[in-house]
């Protein structure tokens, strides 16, 4: 008799994590559904900027950027040229 019921209780285990397993696969699903649904409604409420703000942002960074690649170049070269001042 043990036997049978330790075979029952492995098969209850068995259904058990099957059930568990279906249900955590629906719950994610679930979950996505809603995350997808929230981002779409999140996404409307977005004021965009207009074309030429766009426009106007893009050129500032690029603006910005290419001082600093100056303003770095300038201070590399100069700590060059005074390690190279030192060592000689």
């Amino acid at each position: 008799m043990p036997i049978k019921l330790a075979n029952i209780s492995i098969k209850i285990r068995k259904y058990l994590q099957i059930i568990f397993a279906y249900y955590s696969l629906i719950n994610m699903f679930y979950k996505l559904i809603n995350y997808i649904k929230d981002s779409r409604r999140e996404l409307k409420k977005v004021v965009w900027p207009t074309r030429k703000q766009t426009v106007n942002h893009t050129l500032l960074v690029i603006g910005f950027s290419l001082a600093m690649a100056a303003f770095l170049g300038a201070i590399d070269f100069g700590l060059n040229k005074a390690v190279e001042f030192i060592i000689k």
